[in-house]
């Protein structure tokens, strides 16, 4: 999942330089377009005339010759007016640019929540195997304490095999607690596209964090015309509104400015007549000409192409409308849960933190009891393991908490 992260921003970055050259492509439409020609062709005259003669070739080039006929040229075209067809297509890529800009810009944010929520992640773990590892040293504390009253005789040997299965119970869950932090550590660097993960560490950090005055309908409507997956949408409409005008642009007449120069030669495969045809070069010279003009193009009809092409485009405005309002109707939905689970995560913290301090005095009253010799081990553990449940519950709900926070913060300081 991280490297597809990674891979699609690439993807995005690529479709934004893409756009980019669809867009220089389009205004370099309004440039004039230059290309050189030569056409050969092989032709047989039935007369002579077809072939330039008079006088004496005449009666020898007969009723039936072949000759090759060469043209070349260089000519020119630059658009005058198309019906605002390249005007609209720049247009049209200009908007499609900014859309896979905005594109981009949400991908971004998108991870950064991903990164954002795995780092806690990391933390969570962390501070869940430190909780573990203090855990396993009041279980060793009780074996050795344990193993003197037995010694003494003041307590069976039920007590303590009894802490030496929780010491072990405790020292397995304190493994799985650190290979929990390496796998959370090393699913963070590879989204940050580290090569490696060796010797990478983070720090804590600091709670600043606080619920939001703001209700979740007032930081919707504070982000949504600047929320990139909206303005992507927007973009797109853009888009699509001009790609109607360049369909439409086919119904206009269409003006070009043309010019050029061009020359010929034919060459005549009867040996007796060549002494009458000019040569190579003269030829050249005599048959070069230029030119100089307008081209006008009327369109009249074209198996309706070009309405259809027009009902077409108006479809997908309609289509890139409704993308918007879904769009919207998505980022409200992840404002609302954001902020709901924010709410929730406060509660379940204040709720998390009550049943730690309740539980912690459980195990004072239950260890003072075990000490005195009036309770037994088996209710000291279950105190001391409810007691633990209970801070691995804080921890899970602070820093579920703080993940909420965070990812309302994207919405927040957009």
């Amino acid at each position: 999942m991280y490297q597809l992260c990674h891979s699609d921003l690439q993807q995005r970055t690529v479709q934004i330089h893409r756009q980019e050259v669809r867009l220089g492509t389009s205004r370099d439409a309004w440039l004039p377009e230059v290309s050189a020609d030569i056409a050969s062709t092989l032709n047989i005259a039935r007369s002579s005339s077809a072939l330039g003669l008079t006088g004496e070739a005449v009666s020898m080039a007969g009723n039936r010759n072949t000759f090759l006929n060469t043209e070349m040229g260089v000519g020119a075209s630059m658009p005058l007016f198309d019906g605002f067809r390249i005007k609209n297509q720049i247009c049209a890529d200009q908007f499609l640019l900014e859309a896979a800009t905005a594109d981009l810009e949400a991908a971004r944010k998108d991870i950064g929540i991903q990164v954002a929520t795995s780092y806690l992640q990391c933390l969570y773990y962390r501070s869940l195997a430190e909780v573990q590892r203090q855990q396993v040293e009041v279980s060793r504390q009780m074996v050795e304490r344990a193993q003197i009253l037995f010694n003494e005789g003041k307590r069976p040997q039920a007590d303590l095999a009894e802490a030496q299965a929780q010491l072990a119970s405790d020292e397995y869950a304190l493994t799985d607690a650190r290979g929990k932090t390496t796998l959370a550590l090393v699913e963070l660097s590879q989204l940050l596209s580290m090569p490696s993960a060796d010797g990478f560490d983070i720090a804590d950090i600091h709670e600043t964090s606080e619920m939001p005055l703001l209700s979740a309908t007032a930081i919707y409507n504070n982000c949504i015309q600047t929320y990139p997956s909206i303005i992507a949408a927007q973009k797109n409409i853009l888009a699509s509104e001009s790609n109607v005008e360049i369909a439409r642009s086919a119904l206009y007449p269409q003006l070009s400015l043309i010019a050029g120069v061009s020359t010929g030669h034919s060459h005549i495969f009867n040996g007796d007549l060549r002494p009458y045809l000019p040569s190579f070069g003269t030829d050249l010279v005599d048959n070069l000409y230029e030119y100089i003009g307008v081209k006008l193009s009327v369109p009249i009809f074209n198996r309706h192409q070009t309405r259809n092409n027009i009902r077409l485009a108006t479809m997908d405005v309609q289509s890139r409308k409704l993308a918007l309002d879904d769009a919207k109707l998505q980022l409200c939905k992840e404002i609302q849960t954001a902020y709901t689970n924010a709410l929730v995560a406060v509660e379940k913290r204040k709720s998390a933190d009550k049943a730690e301090e309740a539980t912690s005095i459980s195990v004072r009253y239950e260890q003072a009891r075990y000490d005195a010799g009036r309770g037994n081990i088996f209710d000291l553990h279950e105190a001391q393991q409810k007691h633990l449940k209970a801070r691995q519950d804080a921890l899970q709900a602070k820093y579920e908490y703080l993940i909420r926070q965070r990812i309302l913060d994207f919405y927040r300081s957009n």
